[in-house]
């Protein structure tokens, strides 16, 4: 197996070794064009097809991208909203998003210690295969802080109960569930789509 494939079976099965080290990310988008297979894969298109269509059943004015990578789902948003704004680790994964949707806003960093995310008020925030890189006493605090009416996640089976755990300890509760299931190559692939709205203060 060649070693950004090895690091890459690991981000997906033990994604919280990597928890805020940049250095992985980096190493994983400057050595593939397309390390998650978003543009290839017919599971991965029929997961941002589901996204898409919960997305536009909410107020979607002003939207938050968590984890954009080098922007695929971050195109499809675009088309809802013009006042979007992308966030990831990955300065390389950034540069590509920018070239594939310059319109948006962008933020390099670790969204859930990034000060520019964490003022305004969003109508929708896009958690995509992101909340499960970092521990609960990181993210339950960030989800507790962030501005947003609705929350669209997208976790890999198996690691949704932990997220679900921590986004109702963080005032969410949840409008709406969907499993997708698929098998591509050598691995099963699937995913928890949930549709979340936070409790007003």
């Amino acid at each position: 197996m060649h070693p950004s494939q090895k690091l890459l079976h690991t981000l997906k099965y033990s994604p919280s070794k990597f928890s805020g080290q940049v250095d992985r990310f980096e190493t994983l988008f400057q050595t593939s064009p397309d390390p998650w297979g978003f543009s290839q894969s017919p599971f991965e298109q029929r997961r941002f097809a589901a996204l898409l269509n919960l997305a536009q059943t909410i107020p979607h004015d002003t939207i938050l991208e968590l984890g954009c990578a080098e922007g695929h789902f971050t195109k499809l948003l675009a088309q809802l909203s013009q006042h979007l704004t992308a966030v990831d680790i990955s300065p390389t994964a950034v540069a590509q998003a920018k070239k594939l949707v310059p319109t948006a806003r962008y933020h390099v960093g670790n969204f859930t210690s990034l000060p520019a995310i964490m003022s305004p008020s969003f109508n929708l925030t896009v958690a995509s295969e992101v909340l499960y890189y970092s521990p609960p006493q990181v993210i339950t605090p960030f989800l507790k802080r962030l501005h947003t009416r609705h929350l669209l996640t997208s976790n890999s089976f198996g690691l949704h109960l932990s997220i679900e755990r921590q986004l109702q300890q963080s005032g969410f509760y949840r409008l709406s569930r969907r499993f997708l299931f698929a098998v591509e190559g050598l691995y099963p692939k699937a995913t928890v789509i949930s549709l979340w709205e936070k409790h007003r203060s």
